[in-house]
């Protein structure tokens, strides 16, 4: 059976003034044919799990490329459609073909167009006709369009946040591409889709929270006969345009009508606990007063609205800004993204003291630069491995990396805004952050993996590309109501999603 497989990831958000292009991808991963069997060769990502599926039942591994970039703002149309002509000329080549594996996020966006995975999808199916299945794993958070779903045979999404299950999404993906080429199944799709968006942060699946109880009813719904795979998408909420909303996408074997009933009923279940997802936030100057008097040895401040995993630019000092003016001979430290802070460290050397105008030099819009006086306390080249997650063994770099110290607080200046998932990136420039008081990640779920008896958190809210208060928003093209912005006395189902 021969199968082509290709990895297109990219997660956007509106409200980012990031615009990546094929440098951004190269700084990430970007790579073509028989190389991306060896890159992803041994790693946990949702391509790996569907090529060692398929490679175990003896199909013909036909690899495209892999271009994977984590979150920003837009892809350069330019690339974006230098890397579409790549996919469907090497479809072309590959002809005939049984099947289509792709990796995509499901939230990406180009300037100028909004649903590039559905237009990528509907290119790929003129081109192998509808007798050729295309199957396709996404992230927890993508935007599920009708394109996609008109386009696709298969769509699968990860189960968990924090992200742990990414490999066995791709490999769950992979097997039910492979029952419908044996015609095992005939996979039939139905979305319902709820006129509302969830703050990211509610949305873990761990115990305690709401998603956790609507996972473990999509695993039960799923051991019952027909039913194939369920798959929930809380959304990337950060899309400015229409269509956006929380979605449950189930797969029967040629059932629709269950297919139907199963998604309504786990959409309903979303609607009922939407008021859990929303969770208590400070502002800096209260979060750094609260965390002194907190129990704990350590606590972290999620700085909410720059996280850099849902695009932001990792350019926030306001958090630093409240160290420097309420407590700075508190053992501390923060990481920001500003490629000329670091810069000019490196150009002043070790053990010199200068200012600094800190951050906002990315999200130019939200954020203002910080003036301190600090002094260059080490150099560090900024390369690390992930070792967790749906990137662990893969390598991260963030660029050429200077720790400043003021009284007190660390400050890590970094060139490369990278997705954080533990602390790795601290520990990669000699910063070990059980030794401080307070720890402050540019990161919306992966801390909590931090927390233990001696750790502790606390979320901060503040103005950025990943807001907290999604109400507060000032939207340009959403023309539709939706919750939070808008209260509904019924379920506001979305309709002609099918």
């Amino acid at each position: 059976m021969r199968v082509a497989v290709a990895c297109f990831e990219y997660e956007g958000n509106s409200l980012s003034q990031k615009i990546d292009g094929k440098e951004n991808f190269e700084k990430n991963t970007l790579s073509y044919g028989e190389n991306l069997i060896e890159i992803v060769k041994n790693q946990q990502i949702a391509i790996a799990g569907g090529i060692d599926f398929l490679k175990k039942n003896n199909c013909k591994i036909l690899p495209i490329l892999i271009a994977k970039a984590g979150s920003g703002g837009k892809v350069k149309k330019e690339f974006y459609n230098e890397i579409k002509n790549q996919i469907l000329n090497r479809i072309k080549q590959f002809l005939p073909l049984e099947g289509i594996f792709l990796s995509l996020h499901g939230a990406m966006i180009c300037n100028q167009l909004n649903d590039p995975e559905g237009d990528l999808l509907l290119c790929i199916r003129e081109i192998v006709g509808k007798n050729v299945t295309i199957s396709t794993s996404l992230d927890l958070h993508a935007h599920v369009t009708k394109l996609m779903i008109n386009n696709s045979d298969i769509i699968v999404g990860y189960e968990t946040y924090p992200h742990e299950d990414a490999y066995s999404t791709g490999k769950k993906a992979a097997k039910l591409l492979l029952k419908s080429i044996k015609k095992e199944i005939i996979p039939t799709m139905k979305i319902q889709k709820l006129k509302a968006i969830f703050p990211v942060l509610g949305g873990s699946t761990n115990k305690g929270f709401p998603m956790y109880d609507i996972r473990a009813k999509a695993r039960k719904f799923e051991t019952y006969k027909s039913v194939e795979s369920i798959s929930y998408f809380p959304v990337q909420p950060w899309l400015d345009f229409e269509g956006v909303g929380v979605t449950i996408l189930t797969i029967t074997n040629n059932d629709f009508d269950l297919a139907s009933k199963i998604s309504i009923k786990l959409a309903k279940e979303m609607w009922s606990r939407r008021n859990d997802f929303e969770l208590k936030s400070y502002s800096p100057k209260k979060a750094v007063k609260k965390a002194i008097s907190c129990n704990f040895k350590t606590c972290i401040l999620v700085d909410a609205a720059d996280s850099i995993g849902g695009g932001a630019g990792g350019d926030s000092a306001a958090i630093l800004k409240a160290l420097v003016e309420d407590i700075p001979w508190i053992e501390s430290t923060i990481c920001i993204a500003d490629p000329l802070s670091a810069r000019k460290a490196f150009e002043i050397g070790l053990n010199n003291k200068s200012n600094f105008d800190i951050g906002g030099s990315i999200d130019k819009e939200y954020h203002a630069p910080f003036n301190i006086e600090a002094v260059v306390e080490s150099y560090h080249d900024g390369v690390f491995k992930y070792n967790g997650g749906p990137l662990a063994g893969m390598i991260a770099n963030l660029g050429p990396s200077a720790v400043l110290r003021k009284n007190g607080i660390q400050i890590l200046l970094t060139t490369n805004a990278v997705y954080e998932h533990l602390d790795e990136h601290y520990r990669c420039c000699n910063i070990e952050f059980h030794s401080k008081k307070i720890v402050v990640f540019k990161n919306l779920m992966n801390f909590r993996k931090l927390i233990n008896v001696d750790v502790g958190h606390m979320i901060v809210n503040g103005s950025g590309s990943t807001p907290l208060k999604l109400q507060n928003v000032n939207w340009e093209n959403r023309k539709i109501p939706f919750w939070p912005k808008r209260n509904f006395k019924e379920i506001p189902l979305m309709d002609n999603y099918e």
